[in-house]
């Protein structure tokens, strides 16, 4: 779904830019730039997807990271758990089943 949203956004801005083809002059400091403004109008929305894109990136990362933490945890506890689970089960200990609504499913993504 994202990326039928991305494809038209992108089919968008180049109809606008294919539509808007006059030549225009960008000045910038010392710098000049004579170009349709198609190429310009295109140029400026990669710059704008670009710097969201990297705007987002810190917390992207910061999310996978946790999640990375919280699955390790998972597994640890997991790892304990059965542990426990088999000690009490030598010790002669009956242990109910947990019903299998009971058990959430882990996604892996």
């Amino acid at each position: 779904m994202q990326w039928v949203i991305v494809l038209a956004i992108v089919i968008a801005a180049v109809v606008f830019a294919v539509q808007n083809a006059a030549p225009v002059s960008i000045a910038f400091f010392s710098w000049r730039l004579d170009a349709s403004l198609a190429i310009v109008a295109v140029l400026c929305f990669a710059c704008g997807a670009l710097a969201g894109a990297l705007l987002l990136l810190p917390n992207e990362i910061r999310h996978r990271l946790a999640l990375r933490r919280h699955r390790d945890r998972i597994a640890d506890l997991e790892s304990v758990n059965a542990g426990l689970r088999r000690a009490l089960i030598s010790s002669g200990v009956e242990l109910p089943a947990a019903p299998a609504s009971a058990i959430p499913e882990i996604r892996k993504d």
